[in-house]
């Protein structure tokens, strides 16, 4: 061959001579030779001429392993060099990359996870992308996993920018409580929607939200560089108002998850652990529907499928829309929940919709804040309001009125029961007000 100087390719073509080759002593085999493949390609180097070139590649631990070998038995050809490289200088690391590929976990952040795993996957053969994009998710956290899986991604890119913001969402909200006086607030960076949904899930995929329109309509998507630049800024992710510490947001409708906490945080016993605790006491296989969610909190508890829905989204993980106007399927729900969320004069609109997605002998959960039925004080007769909901399709299997704070309904659906919607006499349940203090 003429040896290195005898190479025929492009080495007279001065844009080539600038690219040097890349040096292996031992470390990373298979990244490179990715690299050397392509410096060869650049170059028009033929297989024979590839060999030769190698040998002038390595340094080290590399040269003294080639040296030895080609003493002994010579290496003939560059296919079977980069087999025996391979083999020589694999990493003992938990078995070999598709031992390591199928076993790998997120054991610290996200950025981590996806650099390993991206390093695992580029070691192997072509792999389909479903199997890529499963065992990626599979390997996630289970709290970021849950979050991402609702959010239905289309491929394993978008599974991976979705991890990433679940990530850095959670990540800032902890540093805003953390910084926070009373440590209310929750932040939402994005409004993020479900992937087209399988038959039988849904009916229609809820759209994007951008800035205008109705109360809660007000969110949009936002993309990393979107995020940095406000985070620099010292912008607040819901309003494009300057962040400081116990801000309010000018927009009524994005203080509703802010008094909400604060609300609740006052109370000594919260209704939705008594929820959470009638589920835990039923099968996991349930479908849940939780209408009005706040921050899911639902969803991140039970091991049941949660649908978590709210006309504002603090979390990446809720489906964000008109909850009288759900996306979600007819017949399709076990077991419906309204947890300090009946709000506005067209509540009934909500229990109408949680009616149309039950099955039959699905259950309707209910806790309110007690005052709004106090009669006495000018809230609705409880029992009114649980004739009305009778009407509606359901029978009452018991009501709990034992806490100070918050009375409990627990309905369950007829089957076959025809409803009068219209001839249906709603009670006025007066507002629920959020007091600072």
């Amino acid at each position: 061959m003429g040896g290195y100087g005898g190479f025929r390719g492009n080495w007279c073509d001065p844009r080539v001579r600038k690219l040097k080759m890349p040096i292996f002593e031992g470390e990373d085999a298979h990244g490179w030779i990715y690299k050397v493949e392509r410096y060869f390609a650049v170059n028009g180097l033929t297989e024979e001429e590839r060999l030769t070139a190698a040998g002038l590649c390595l340094e080290g631990k590399a040269c003294s392993w080639y040296q030895w070998r080609d003493m002994r038995r010579p290496i003939r050809s560059w296919r079977e060099f980069k087999d025996c490289l391979v083999e020589r200088f694999r990493t003992g690391r938990g078995g070999d990359f598709y031992e390591q590929f199928f076993a790998l976990t997120q054991e610290g952040s996200v950025t981590e996870y996806r650099e390993r795993f991206e390093y695992l996957a580029s070691r192997l053969d072509r792999l389909p992308e479903t199997v890529l994009e499963g065992n990626f998710m599979k390997g996630l956290t289970p709290e970021i996993r849950a979050a991402v899986r609702v959010m239905r991604p289309r491929d394993l890119g978008e599974a991976m920018e979705l991890a990433q913001l679940v990530e850095d969402q959670r990540r800032l909200e902890k540093l805003v409580e953390g910084s926070s006086s009373r440590g209310t607030y929750r932040m939402a960076t994005t409004f993020l929607t479900p992937k087209e949904p399988t038959p039988g899930t849904f009916r229609e995929t809820p759209k994007e939200k951008t800035a205008g329109g109705r109360p809660g309509d007000n969110f949009k998507k936002l993309t990393e560089t979107e995020l940095h630049e406000k985070r620099a800024k010292g912008i607040y992710f819901r309003c494009d108002e300057r962040y400081t510490p116990g801000h309010r947001c000018k927009d009524r409708t994005l203080q509703y998850h802010a008094g909400y906490q604060e609300q609740m945080s006052r109370w000594p016993e919260q209704p939705i652990n008594i929820i959470i605790k009638w589920l835990k006491s039923r099968s996991s296989s349930l479908v849940v529907a939780d209408f009005g969610c706040g921050n899911a909190s639902l969803a991140r508890t039970i091991e049941n499928k949660v649908f978590s829905i709210d006309l504002v989204s603090t979390d990446p993980s809720v489906i964000a829309c008109d909850m009288s106007k759900t996306p979600l399927e007819s017949k399709s729900v076990d077991v419906a929940v309204f947890c300090l969320s009946l709000m506005g004069i067209n509540y009934h609109s909500y229990l109408k919709e949680a009616n149309r997605v039950l099955k039959p002998c699905g259950w309707l959960l209910i806790a309110e804040v007690r005052s709004r039925f106090d009669p006495n004080n000018g809230g609705a007769d409880p029992d009114k309001f649980s004739e009305a909901v009778k009407q509606l399709g359901f029978t009452l299997s018991s009501k709990d009125f034992t806490n100070k704070m918050f009375v409990l309904f627990y309905f369950k659906k007829r089957e076959g029961a025809a409803s009068m919607h219209k001839a249906i006499d709603w009670p006025e349940l007066k507002p629920c007000l959020y007091k600072r203090r």
